[in-house]
């Protein structure tokens, strides 16, 4: 039968039969290329979030020390108050960017031995002794305070971001 048809039929019809989808190597070339730049997306980007949370950590303990030294100016005193809710930028006190229950930590004192806590201090993600949590609860100050330290750790705790008073 083929005979009597002409020549450009019998070929379409044999090139529709053979182009009638993907080939299962082409689909796998398809799917490799995607992996592959998927994997290149997750390495460039996937460590963002973390350093966000830690840049926003360092600017929270610079807004905390921040917020001391307008109240102490305020009030005239020579030492360090306690700051009101109000004090702070947006009626709170800082709080940690993720859930976890690393703290925002505070200590006061009336001599400049006021150190860096070691970032092994909050093995626990609580504050290290002689520290106190920053919370809804605000610091309060030792009477006659003349220095003071904020401080917490990275998302990786394994460095500690501090801000203490200018005196």
């Amino acid at each position: 039968m083929n005979k009597f048809l002409p020549k450009n039929i019998t070929r379409q019809a044999s090139t529709e039969r053979s182009r009638s989808g993907f080939t299962l190597i082409e689909l796998l070339v398809v799917i490799a290329i995607i992996a592959v730049l998927a994997i290149m997306g997750f390495a460039a980007f996937g460590g963002l979030a973390g350093k966000g949370n830690d840049d926003r950590r360092a600017a929270d303990m610079k807004a905390d020390a921040d917020t001391m030294e307008v109240v102490r100016a305020r009030s005239g005193a020579s030492v360090y108050v306690a700051p009101a809710l109000t004090d702070f930028a947006g009626g709170a006190a800082p709080k940690e960017p993720t859930s976890r229950t690393a703290k925002y930590c505070y200590k006061d004192s009336t001599s400049a031995g006021v150190g860096n806590p070691a970032a092994s201090d909050w093995g626990t993600l609580v504050c290290p002794s002689g520290w106190a949590p920053v919370d809804a609860a605000l610091p309060t100050v030792t009477l006659n305070a003349t220095y003071f330290k904020f401080c917490t750790v990275n998302e990786a705790v394994t460095a500690v971001f501090c801000q203490g008073s200018r005196q």
